[in-house]
């Protein structure tokens, strides 16, 4: 397997995160957070809740889930925290 380099790690990250909000909080959601990267990581997308971030997360290296995480509102209105477990619609940016 070939190592990723953090910015490449971190782009693909990004591309798989799912739902961004526009203004969505709520509580921190447990999940799957394993070493020193997967505690960074969940540290950085925490803190990007306040300012309407919302989406699942799942990170693996070397075949082993490191952060598999849901981070602010699935429903804003019902104010349901997003899960790592819950299913959601996603597309494709790779296509534009």
């Amino acid at each position: 397997m070939v190592a990723m380099k953090p910015r490449s790690m971190l782009t693909t990250l990004l591309a798989a995160m799912m739902g961004v909000a526009l203004s969505a909080q709520a509580p921190p959601a447990a999940g799957t957070v394993q070493g020193d990267a997967a505690r960074r990581v969940d540290d950085y997308l925490t803190r990007l809740v306040p300012y309407g971030f919302s989406g699942a997360v799942l990170v693996a290296r070397e075949g082993q889930v490191i952060l598999e995480k849901g981070y602010g509102l699935a429903d804003r209105e019902g104010k349901r925290p997003y899960t790592a477990d819950m299913v959601s619609c996603i597309g494709s940016v790779t296509k534009q």
